[in-house]
């Protein structure tokens, strides 16, 4: 399923958009990709990968980062 929980922050940890479900498609994140650079980091990056990559503003770290709620 591409289907991931995400929320969005800006560069200072501001959240701009909450813990949701979100289908992952071509047009999953296109606002924030059209305006700058957009990290994806988690479990759900490698379903974010496949699709987005070809963005010039999608970043996809080369080691694995998965946050903690530690």
């Amino acid at each position: 399923r591409m289907e991931v929980y995400c929320a969005i922050f800006d560069v200072n940890l501001t959240c701009i958009a909450p813990t949701q479900a979100k289908i992952v498609d071509e047009l999953a994140f296109a606002e924030q990709l059209a305006r700058h650079p957009v990290y994806f980091f988690g479990e759900g990056a490698a379903k974010c990968q496949s699709l987005l990559a070809r963005s010039e503003n999608a970043r996809f770290p080369a080691a694995p980062v998965f946050p903690s709620a530690r």
